[in-house]
């Protein structure tokens, strides 16, 4: 049995932000984005499950039923929410 806590990340006011620049602008901002989710995952050591539209999903393995070691994944994902 393996325990995972996930996290998606939804992009607020994307509907409007891709409303107000062109195409290329708007994916230079969702990759700009991505990829810096993308280093803090590596840096916290999560692991990146999928992008789906302006959403972000990332999964962190519990390795243990340890109330510490799930304090620490849950914290890791708050960190990566901010």
């Amino acid at each position: 049995l393996r325990l995972v806590v996930v996290l998606v990340l939804d992009l607020c006011n994307f509907t409007t932000i891709s409303q107000e620049g062109t195409p290329l602008q708007l994916i230079g901002f969702i990759n700009s984005i991505f990829s810096a989710f993308d280093k803090e995952v590596k840096k916290q050591k999560l692991f990146k499950m999928d992008t789906i539209g302006d959403a972000y999903v990332a999964a962190g393995w519990l390795n243990s039923l340890d109330p510490a070691e799930a304090n620490e994944r849950c914290a890791a994902m708050i960190r990566l929410s901010q």
